[in-house]
């Protein structure tokens, strides 16, 4: 089993990050959101070099930090799936 960490940055009104939501669901990914609307979440999305969202971050359990910059669901799924 992974330490993998998976945090991915939405809006409420953002159709693709429900869209992503919806589907990481679907295949039963672990993850958390953050909604950046909330000024600490908003911080930590500009950290990770957000510009849109959705935006995906992946902490892998070696530390190393991905990230994925709108709804690409098959990257997200190469890289969830080579992490786990």
């Amino acid at each position: 089993m992974s330490n993998m960490e998976t945090t991915v940055y939405i809006q409420d009104t953002c159709l693709h990050c429900h869209r992503q939501i919806d589907w990481m669901d679907q295949k039963g990914y672990a993850f958390i959101t953050k909604e950046v609307s909330n000024p600490e979440h908003r911080e930590e999305f500009f950290e990770h070099g957000g510009t849109g969202t959705p935006l995906t971050v992946i902490i892998g359990s070696n530390g190393e930090v991905t990230s994925v910059q709108g709804f690409q669901r098959q990257e997200l799924e190469n890289l969830l799936e080579e992490k786990n």
